[in-house]
């Protein structure tokens, strides 16, 4: 399975910055497109399940040149969510949600092309989270051995152009909006909380305040 490494990368890279939005967003899609999944996390605290989901990605995407590493990272993760019940069916899920929340918040910069690579990535995952046992871990070395030595082939190379600088331009705007309206969001906010306690206080209490600012 070939991957444009350098293009998932950078892409990630980019979205770095507002990842916990990226994340915040994935679980509304997948609870939304998939209802049923609410109930697998319900029993669990789901901001920790976020920050670990953030962690996991960021491990991911830095090891997937290191497929022995990556296999056995995998396998470890899957027996630890195994507790939530997870079935093969359900990464189909999660895939979807993934990819769906790149598209949202990258806009006319989510390509085909980044589809198709990410789609890659989570192929990979799923492929060796439902093997699910350290029992068939020779089965994950062999998988993973292909992958290094595709990793490794002069082919792949070629297949792994630089973004361009219109890219990183496009992804760089989008980050950028989202957090100036966050910021937006949080002055609003503020000023909202300010004018409600300016309004409950008592004309004395303005009067003095006045005369302290």
């Amino acid at each position: 399975m070939k991957m444009n490494l350098i293009l998932i990368r950078e892409c990630f890279d980019l979205t770095k910055p507002i990842l916990d939005q990226i994340i915040h967003r994935f679980y509304e899609n997948l609870f939304h497109d998939f209802p049923v999944s609410v109930n697998l996390l319900s029993p669990y605290d789901l901001t920790k399940q976020k920050n670990t989901l953030m962690n996991t990605m960021i491990t991911i995407i830095d090891n997937l040149d290191k497929p022995k590493i990556l296999t056995k990272f995998l396998i470890e993760l899957e027996n630890k969510v195994s507790k939530f019940g997870i079935e093969d069916f359900h990464y189909d899920w999660i895939s979807q949600s993934f990819l769906k929340t790149f598209s949202q918040f990258l806009g006319r910069s989510w390509s085909n092309e980044l589809n198709q690579e990410w789609v890659k990535v989570f192929q990979f995952i799923s492929q060796i989270m439902k093997q699910g046992a350290a029992g068939i871990m020779i089965e994950s070395e062999n998988i993973s051995t292909q992958t290094q030595q595709e990793l490794n082939s002069s082919n792949v190379k070629i297949e792994m152009p630089y973004l361009t600088e219109e890219f990183k331009s496009g992804i760089k705007s989008a980050v950028k909006a989202l957090v100036l309206k966050q910021i937006k969001v949080e002055v609003e906010k503020y000023l909202k909380e300010e004018l409600n306690e300016i309004a409950r206080m008592t004309p004395e209490e303005l009067i003095t305040m006045a005369t302290h600012v």
